[in-house]
């Protein structure tokens, strides 16, 4: 009787999250296509199926909706890089992995697509939604590689710097000649990127390192 109540809990499980991923998996599309005010909870539940009262159970409104798509999408982005192992003393490798994957993550077209999203809201929960953004994604970003500076400038393989403010203009030298082309149609070569991405490393080692 235990196994069975166990075997039913699990499935009830699993069908669970399965119905929240096709709800987040919809809900991109729907936000990326009508904008965030543009976007209906009923549309996003006739696209994924299930009920608007699951939908609701599972986020609360739109905005929790809204904020569940946008997490995933920075963990995907940042969970890498938070994983014991993969930051290193050799700083210039370590510079070189995280700026090529930011990189190119930023460089995607549903990155670009969050963004227009974000900076051209003016509904009412346009403050939560620039919040959100700017603490789960850039800021994000930046204490991560903050974190790693500092752990280097305490080793000495960096010079005293305020760490919180190189990598901010770290993350920017990577993707700031890339990325409002990319606003207006103009993708650079990956060859480009790689250019980009070497001289940023160059410039910012040349001023951070003893």
């Amino acid at each position: 009787m235990n196994q069975r109540l166990d075997k039913g809990a699990c499935c009830a499980t699993a069908r669970g999250e399965a119905r929240r991923e096709k709800f987040m998996q919809t809900a991109a599309e729907v936000f990326m296509e009508c904008g965030y005010a543009g976007a209906s909870v009923n549309e996003i539940v006739r696209r994924a199926g299930g009920s608007l009262s699951t939908l609701y159970r599972l986020f609360g409104n739109k905005l929790g909706l809204f904020e569940a798509v946008f997490a995933k999408k920075t963990e995907e982005v940042f969970s890498p890089f938070e994983e014991d192992g993969v930051w290193t003393d050799d700083v210039e490798a370590s510079l070189r992995a995280f700026g090529r994957h930011i990189q190119a993550r930023l460089l995607q077209d549903d990155a670009v697509g969050i963004f227009r999203l974000v900076v051209s809201e003016r509904g009412e929960d346009r403050e939560k939604i620039q919040s959100f953004f700017l603490e789960h994604g850039p800021r994000r970003g930046q204490r991560l590689l903050a974190g790693y500076l500092a752990d280097q400038v305490g080793k000495g393989h960096l010079r005293a710097i305020d760490c919180e403010m190189a990598a901010a203009q770290f993350i920017d030298m990577t993707r700031a000649p890339f990325f409002y082309p990319l606003l207006f149609g103009q993708r650079p070569s990956p060859a480009e990127a790689e250019r980009g991405l070497e001289q940023a490393l160059a410039l910012f080692l040349d001023g951070a390192r003893p």
